[in-house]
């Protein structure tokens, strides 16, 4: 192999290797009831949560609007009963290549894998103005009630 064909093979290598790998290849979401089977308390928390509930809450013919559905579901286009509502994968990415066990106790692979941290820009596009709220959405008044790591990880950066 020559030197050339060597520098692109490593060039292409390492543009694979910092592309993010939703754009290598594109991720399924797995539902909460996959998170939840590692991540137990963290289910319990949710599925009493305004969120778990976020598609049940709208009217029938809300329900079958993609605009209300790309904020009250986590697939607008489908109707599988495990995507349905917001669920941890609205907030930290489609999961199928994070999910693994093995991929998840690496938090710095993890992220490599596509796990994405929560944050004030995670939440806009569907906590805006236009919302019933009566109230403006802040953002830092409101992860308070959705967050579930322990304070010794939120502040390792492992949202």
């Amino acid at each position: 192999m020559s030197h050339r064909t060597r520098a692109l093979w490593l060039a292409f290598a390492l543009a694979a290797a910092s592309a993010p790998v939703a754009t290598v290849v594109a991720q399924e979401h797995v539902g909460a009831e996959a998170c939840g089977s590692c991540h137990e308390a963290q289910y319990k928390k949710w599925q009493a949560s305004g969120h778990s509930m976020s598609l049940a809450r709208l009217t029938k013919s809300q329900r079958r609007d993609r605009v209300c559905r790309s904020c009250h579901t986590m697939v607008a286009n489908q109707d599988e009963p495990k995507l349905q509502g917001v669920q941890c994968e609205s907030c930290h990415g489609a999961g199928s290549h994070y999910s693994p066990r093995w991929v998840m106790q690496d938090p710095v692979l993890s992220k490599l894998y596509g796990l994405e941290p929560v944050t004030d820009a995670t939440c806009k596009p569907c906590h805006t103005g236009d919302g019933p709220s009566l109230k403006a959405f802040v953002y830092k008044e409101k992860v308070v009630h959705v967050c579930h790591v322990e304070k010794t990880e939120t502040a390792k950066g492992t949202e």
